[in-house]
């Protein structure tokens, strides 16, 4: 399943800053794919959006609190 999600923050020093960039949004992608139960991950930081599919909804919730990312 895809669940996609309003990013309200993420805690690095460049987010901290209102600096997003495609590094940062490729080093989180990873991050969460590493996570058990996640499938694929997608982070649109400028626009504040990330798109998940995992195996259910607690685990994408789970991965995205381990990468360090709020959502709304």
């Amino acid at each position: 399943m895809e669940f996609t999600y309003g990013v309200t923050y993420h805690a690095c020093q460049s987010c901290a800053g209102k600096i997003h960039c495609a590094q940062c949004a490729g080093e989180l992608e990873e991050k969460l794919l590493r996570q058990p139960g996640i499938a694929r991950a997608r982070l649109d930081l400028n626009a504040r959006q990330a798109w998940v599919s995992g195996t259910d909804e607690d685990s994408v919730i789970d991965a995205l609190e381990a990468a360090g990312l709020f959502i709304d």
